[in-house]
């Protein structure tokens, strides 16, 4: 079973970007998101992204080649699938990786008003 943005909540004051390295040209998984009221929010993908898996703890650059991305104000996001059930995540900026324990299935990523990124499980 996989992962599934379903939802994008962007409460910041900034657009943000998510982006898909493994989508080729299609570009499906490229979008901007504006913040509310620019744009109703939580913002409903027509095709929900797949988070990518990746085994390990890969550090941002690796992971930046296969993760899910999202531009935010406070720092660009790596998030994927860890195989474990969990999705981790890492910003360029920082050297921590952190996690959201859940079993696969749909996804919320909620991007704060300081711009950090968490999820939670529809």
């Amino acid at each position: 079973m996989t992962y599934h943005i379903k939802q994008i909540d962007n409460q910041s004051d900034r657009s943000v970007a998510l982006t898909n390295p493994l989508t080729g040209t299609s570009k499906r998984d490229c979008v901007l998101i504006l913040p509310a009221p620019a744009q109703k929010q939580p913002y409903l993908p027509e095709h929900p992204p797949e988070v990518n898996k990746i085994e390990g703890n890969p550090n941002y650059t690796k992971a930046a080649a296969t993760a899910l991305n999202i531009y935010t104000k406070a720092d660009n996001y790596c998030f994927w699938d860890n195989t474990d059930s969990a999705v981790n995540w890492l910003g360029e900026n920082s050297s921590a990786i952190q996690s959201y324990n859940a079993t696969a299935g749909e996804l919320k990523l909620i991007i704060s008003p300081g711009g950090t990124i968490s999820f939670l499980r529809l």
